[in-house]
């Protein structure tokens, strides 16, 4: 079974059980209680327990096993009272690669001091941990450096005893081998997907929905939210208010700021998204994590978040965004359908802006009926077919200039000659620019014909001069 249909599978237990129960609460802990469980033989919605054996006996001959290494240190902590602590270097660091493993319990004892041993003498930076249950993250690898993550991973695929001991970890996490692999850097990545999940599933049953549950379904779900918390105020209002979010922001405050927080969050989304989709290796972890881990990339999303929180988008010129918007939606809506949008925009509607391409908080931000006013001079139906007219001119001259520079002007006066006659085949298309659409919804046939007669002349005088 791949890791698509092991999600599915995941997945329709819920469906199952949620269509079964209608009165039944989704929560998050459920969720997060089926990820623990994951390939453990422990019953889908049961819940993992302590096991004393693990704590009393494993913990304390582990101490014992490292005290002496120079590389390690094993320690118990308040903070995480169900994990045992192994760490080499500073521990304010939060920003690591992360893997996880998962071993039954009569290998577990074997199976991480092999592990520890090896990333001690390898003198590894790192803050790891290992669980006092039996879980599918029960061994919880947090590497500082890339190079000593490629080492683990190659150190643990290639030892024929670790890879025949480990079970499988939950299939939302990505994998190398027998390692699951992801990124969390202050927060939790399984109660992050967690808490997607019950939003999702809360979603559906609402909406009726719970039968299209799938795994390519919930990864729009997680893609939108990714791409789109850093940009949508109602977007980012309610996730803000959500209690897992309101906790963390709690647990952070006076270390992390709201927007640090939020930045983090969106990088954890967004790998939950781009892992969904089934193609995520290796290779294309690595570099996700480097541009998460980067400054750059931290201050911007924080500076957007930042802008958000305080109910500002950067800012943005009306006139672009009156002329980008008026583009797109006579394409989605025709010509007579924008200028009566318009009007009721400019009656109060703000509703009767699109949400697509975040049109609709745009306009509320940054183009308000005055505005919209001022930049028609009052008159939005001139407006909107001046739009359309220069937008067909803008069109008309890509295409050509794209057919001459591809095929050549003997092409182009083909072309120019066709389309006179309502046929476009003969001009350049280039791609997922088209053009050819593009023309026809743009350049009335008559107005076509006009610029097609100036071009030809043109095109006459330049091979008359040339001779």
């Amino acid at each position: 079974m791949d890791r698509e249909a092991k999600i599915n599978a995941f997945l329709y237990e819920f469906v199952r059980l949620y269509q079964n129960n209608p009165n039944l609460g989704i929560y998050s802990e459920t969720f997060y209680a089926a990820l623990c469980a994951y390939g453990t033989r422990i019953p889908f919605f049961g819940q993992v327990g302590i096991d004393f054996d693990i704590q009393n006996t494993f913990f304390e001959y582990w101490q014992k096993e490292f005290a002496s290494n120079r590389n390690i240190i094993v320690y118990r902590t308040s903070a995480q009272r169900h994990f045992l602590q192994f760490q080499n270097g500073d521990e304010r660091n939060y920003n690591h690669y992360k893997l996880y493993l998962n071993f039954p319990k009569p290998k577990m004892y074997y199976a991480v001091s092999k592990i520890f041993h090896y990333i001690a003498n390898e003198n590894i930076e790192h803050m790891s941990k290992v669980a006092n249950t039996i879980r599918s993250d029960s061994v919880v690898l947090r590497i500082n450096h890339q190079k000593d993550l490629i080492k683990v991973i190659n150190f643990i695929n290639n030892d024929p005893e670790l890879r025949m001991s480990a079970l499988p970890t939950n299939p939302f996490l990505p994998t190398e081998g027998v390692i699951g692999y992801g990124y969390d850097k202050m927060l939790s990545y399984n109660e992050t997907l967690s808490m997607l999940l019950e939003q999702y599933f809360k979603e559906k049953r609402s909406s009726n929905s719970l039968a299209i549950v799938s795994t390519k379904d919930f990864q729009k779900y997680t893609y939108y939210i990714a791409y789109n918390m850093d940009k949508n105020p109602e977007l980012l209002k309610s996730l803000m208010e959500n209690p897992k979010v309101l906790k963390t922001f709690g647990r952070l405050q006076g270390s992390s700021s709201e927007e640090e927080v939020l930045t983090n969050y969106k990088s954890v989304i967004e790998l939950i998204s781009l892992s969904l989709s089934n193609n995520l290796n290796i290779n294309d972890y690595l570099k996700l994590i480097d541009k998460y881990k980067s400054t750059a990339y931290e201050l911007t999303e924080e500076k957007a978040f930042k802008a958000l929180i305080n109910g500002r988008e950067k800012e943005e010129r009306p006139e672009e965004l009156l002329k980008e918007y008026t583009i797109y939606a006579i394409l989605k809506y025709g010509i007579n359908n924008v200028c009566n949008i318009l009007i009721s925009y400019l009656n109060g509607s703000s509703r009767a802006i699109t949400r697509e391409c975040n049109f609709r908080t745009r306009f509320i931000m940054s183009l308000k009926a005055t505005q919209l006013l001022a930049i028609t001079g009052g008159n939005i139906k001139g407006y909107v077919y001046k739009t359309f007219e220069a937008k067909g001119k803008q069109v008309f001259n890509e295409i050509c200039i794209a057919t001459a520079s591809k095929y050549g002007t003997f092409q182009l006066t083909t072309a120019l000659k066709e389309g006179m006659l309502g046929n476009y085949s003969y001009f350049t298309n280039e791609g997922e620019r088209n053009l050819r659409k593009q023309l026809k919804l743009f350049v009335p046939q008559e107005v076509f014909n006009y610029y097609a007669r100036e071009e030809l002349d043109k095109l006459k005088l330049q091979t008359s001069i040339k001779r």
